[in-house]
């Protein structure tokens, strides 16, 4: 074979392999883009997620977006936005993508074009309290031992009366209509403890947190008036007196020189007295819901020796009556017996 022959049949090869396809091959397949879209609840700028390592962030409107080729399941996380001054948030919930999901990593199914997201964000603001009485003059903090609040999502706080507190300002929650929104919360003051006592009447004060707030508390204080008396004569006797508080502390008040004391102020509760003095006393209960005036009685050494005094009076006396009533009915009797 001459040597242009070979050459004809040598490119005449490579042109048939070069056109020969596998049988087993399949044409290409062109994934098609996916795109994934977040809102932001309540809708806020600069949220991190991230998307099998790709990271995107929420825009003025709280909404993000990324787009990615082929549908599947991937994991999607987001980072919790950074506290500001007097606020912090904390992640609550994703709604859509196949149901909700409340931790801030999740798997996330994608299909068709688009797959849309809510990613639901609480918030708690730090707050504190300034205790008032009914004219307006202030109470220490360190007097209050406790204030308990109640939401109106039915959470319920007792929370110290000194410092500042962080308080759960708004709650994600997913209405009838199935539209997730971020619930704003109002607080009631239940009551607010002071010796044992409650001194609000419970719910008729009510606020709505807010970053770094002094809430003002107004405390409902009365008095009492004390007396301390004699049983016998009702002279004015005693040189303390003693008050128990609801929470079993004991505080001694003296008296002055007409046998009175003023309790200063107190919180509605339920109160024992007790004077001290020359003579014999015991514990007084007292309810307290305005203030008033309580009058004590210890029965003191005259009240007692007033008391003995009568008792030998009667004791002596009984035998001469006896005597007396004895010959009466001798008497009588010979009376009803002459002719």
């Amino acid at each position: 074979m001459s040597s242009w022959r070979r050459a004809a049949a040598l490119c005449a090869g490579l042109l048939v392999g070069g056109l020969a396809v596998p049988a087993d091959a399949a044409p290409a397949r062109r994934l098609q883009p996916h795109t994934l879209v977040i809102q932001v609840v309540p809708a806020m700028a600069g949220v991190a997620f991230t998307l099998d390592g790709q990271g995107f962030v929420s825009d003025a409107r709280g909404l993000a977006s990324t787009t990615v080729l082929g549908v599947g399941t991937r994991r999607l996380s987001v980072r919790v936005p950074a506290a500001r001054p007097g606020m912090r948030y904390a992640f609550e919930r994703w709604s859509g993508g196949g149901g909700d999901e409340f931790g801030a990593a999740r798997d996330v199914d994608l299909g068709g074009r688009v797959t849309r997201l809510v990613a639901g964000f609480g918030t708690a603001c730090l707050v504190g309290w300034r205790f008032t009485d009914g004219q307006r003059e202030p109470i220490p903090n360190r007097a209050v031992q406790a204030v308990t609040l109640r939401d109106d999502a039915g959470g319920l706080y007792r929370l110290a009366g000194e410092g500042s507190h962080w308080l759960p300002a708004r709650r994600v929650v997913r209405e009838n209509s199935g539209k997730v929104s971020a619930r704003q919360l109002d607080y009631t003051v239940e009551s607010v403890t002071v010796e044992g006592a409650n001194a609000v009447f419970r719910s008729q004060q009510r606020f709505r947190p807010t970053p770094n707030a002094t809430q003002t508390i107004r405390l409902r204080f009365h008095e009492m008036l004390v007396s301390v008396h004699d049983a016998a004569f009702g002279l004015p006797v005693g040189s303390a007196l003693q008050v128990r508080y609801p929470d079993g502390r004991v505080r001694r008040l003296d008296l002055d020189r007409r046998a009175t004391a003023r309790s200063g102020r107190l919180a509605r509760g339920d109160y024992q007295l007790k004077a001290l003095g020359p003579g014999i006393a015991w514990w007084t209960p007292v309810r307290l819901s305005r203030s008033q005036e309580v009058r004590l009685v210890l029965v003191s050494w005259l009240d007692l020796a007033v008391v003995t005094f009568v008792l030998v009076l009667i004791l002596a006396g009984l035998p001469l009556i006896g005597r007396g009533l004895l010959g009466r009915r001798r008497r009588a009797v010979a009376a009803g017996a002459g002719p």
